[in-house]
């Protein structure tokens, strides 16, 4: 019973908008979508800022780049998240890239809360 009562409560979160994203996950999210070439939804998980000063023609040039590029190393075999802090709006997230060729990237991240939802904003790594 008990399981079931949980399994309803997570379901009614998730179908209720409750359930938001973390910074780990929206990073890790936006990874996956260049590695899929699905460029449109990693560049809606940009900053505003990033989304305006950048044309998107080409934030689209520079993804599809790394798009080839994690395509040459066989793909991402896995993200793990190394750091998360999270300071009020902002966070910073440090993530290993294990692609399938064996290589590995240390990637750090900046975030910031736009409307409730977590976004990378480039540029401002420490």
């Amino acid at each position: 019973m008990k399981l079931m009562t949980g399994l309803l409560l997570a379901t009614a979160l998730l179908t209720s908008g409750c359930f938001k994203p973390g910074p780990a996950a929206t990073v890790k999210a936006f990874y996956h979508h260049v590695e899929k070439g699905e460029l449109d939804e990693a560049i809606e998980i940009l900053a505003a800022d990033a989304r305006s000063d950048v044309p998107h023609d080409k934030l689209k040039v520079g993804m599809q780049q790394a798009t080839r590029e994690i395509a040459q190393k066989d793909g991402i075999k896995s993200i793990k998240v190394l750091k998360e802090d999270v300071i009020g709006q902002t966070a910073e997230v440090t993530v290993e890239i294990k692609y399938g060729n064996g290589d590995t990237d240390v990637e750090n991240n900046s975030l910031i809360q736009e409307g409730g939802k977590w976004r990378i904003q480039p540029g401002i790594n420490k």
